[in-house]
């Protein structure tokens, strides 16, 4: 009897503990186009010490595999921060899509500096430099 009371008692807490809303300040987790429309650098391929793939290349490549790749990239070339709008651009490239020539001449004179990861490098381009390498499929 006691022990059954002890279970139905260490049950009650543990049903309480897990049913707690997370804390104020958890952020909840952003889909893979929030992801990209919100970049802060524009990096592709592996970087850092331990050569890795950024969260949002991921979040890229993801978006790419979807029914809606190329209206989502089309959007992000609008609504994106300027990473977001070159990998916006970018996704276009390798898409093939046939809106990629128009969207790109739009970037192909821009100043508009782009923080830019290559490798280990962190360092800030103007958004046609960038375009650029898109351009010659260099960046892929």
């Amino acid at each position: 009897m006691k022990s059954t009371i002890l279970l139905l008692g260490l049950l009650a807490i543990v049903s309480q503990v897990s049913a707690e809303p997370p804390p104020h300040d958890a952020k909840p987790a952003l889909t893979d186009y929030e992801t990209v429309r919100t970049a802060e650098t524009f990096s592709i391929g592996a970087t850092g010490f331990a050569a890795k793939i950024t969260p949002t290349e991921t979040s890229l490549r993801k978006i790419l595999l979807t029914p809606t790749a190329a209206e989502d990239c089309r959007k992000l070339t609008v609504a994106g921060t300027p990473a977001g709008q070159l990998y916006g651009l970018l996704g276009l490239k390798l898409l093939k899509d046939a809106t990629y020539p128009a969207a790109a001449a739009r970037y192909r004179f821009s100043r508009v500096e782009v923080s830019v990861t290559d490798a280990c490098n962190l360092t800030r381009r103007p958004t046609f430099f960038v375009v650029q390498l898109i351009d010659q499929g260099r960046i892929k």
